[in-house]
């Protein structure tokens, strides 16, 4: 069953835009490219498909037939690679890619990417600076210093570089989630709330958010609506049984029905899902246990 968008939408106050978003349609490619673009074009469709084998024979390929050092190709070599977990290769490219102009913001990026999965935050931060004091103005590169911060066990600066992004880009429903998401684990409930609303306003569709609005709600005490969100969070995504598990739990803590109800609904989870509700009845703040009762 799916949610009525217009009840998601009472619940946080906003009003629903109209008109739905089309997408469009790829064409098909051959076997080998013909030249270097049309390489480029089969090896991103590979790296799609999370071939990664194959997508870097393709670069490879495009940048014989470029006949040239093209950093544009070498940068995306070097994505193609560190996808794969080729780290050394991906630096090798980056670092190709970072001696042109053109292609030197995104090779900072790629490379404090590499730095990051090897733990060495402070470099990888550093270079993502770099690349903001030449595009101050870009969003994304705000979202990702803001990760990074984060990952890095420094949330106020992350929330300062969130926050840039957010004003930057408001129409972005992932930034404001994002936002929300670290307010929460900050316990500033009243402002992750406001965040998640923005975040659900621009995509009620998605049942992250609606989970996650449910945990601000909880905190703050507000029961009845965190358990009004969780349910459209499982309309949703009905096929999810971890959704009506943590429904009848939280249900009973707020007196809402008798704890016999839904018991035999909790026993029936397995495993995988059982993980799934202690996990979230963690961000409720609802002992584990309850899992098994």
């Amino acid at each position: 069953m799916r949610p009525e968008y217009e009840k998601i939408a009472d619940l946080f106050g906003f009003v629903l835009p109209t008109g739905p978003k089309e997408g469009g349609k790829g064409r098909n490619l051959p076997k080998e490219g013909r030249d270097a673009a049309e390489s480029a074009e089969i090896a991103a469709s590979f790296l799609a498909e999370g071939n990664v084998a194959e997508a870097v024979r393709h670069y490879r390929r495009a940048i014989e037939q470029k006949g040239s050092e093209d950093p544009s190709l070498a940068m995306d070599l070097g994505a193609a690679h560190e996808f794969g977990d080729q780290l050394p290769a991906a630096v090798e490219q980056y670092r190709k890619a970072l001696a042109d102009e053109s292609t030197a913001t995104e090779a900072r990026i790629g490379l404090s990417s590499v730095l990051r999965q090897e733990g060495r935050f402070r470099e990888a931060i550093a270079g993502l600076e770099q690349a903001l004091d030449a595009h101050p103005e870009d969003p994304f590169l705000w979202a990702k210093l803001a990760e990074m911060l984060r990952e890095a066990g420094w949330p106020k600066r992350a929330l300062q570089a969130i926050q840039r992004a957010v004003t930057l880009k408001p129409e972005e429903a992932y930034f404001h989630f994002w936002t929300g998401d670290l307010l929460l684990s900050m316990q500033r409930f009243e402002e992750a709330l406001q965040s998640l609303r923005a975040a659900v306003e621009l995509s009620p569709g998605d049942d992250h958010y609606l989970l996650l609005s449910g945990v601000a709600f909880w905190r703050l005490g507000r029961h009845s609506d965190a358990v009004k969100a969780v349910d459209f969070a499982r309309q949703l995504d009905p096929d999810e049984p971890a959704y009506g598990a943590l429904l009848t739990i939280l249900r009973v803590e707020a007196e809402l029905q008798p704890q016999s109800v839904g018991k035999p609904q909790r026993e029936d989870l397995d495993d995988y899902a059982k993980e799934k509700v202690r996990r979230w009845l963690g961000l409720f703040g609802v002992p584990e246990d309850r899992i098994a009762r």
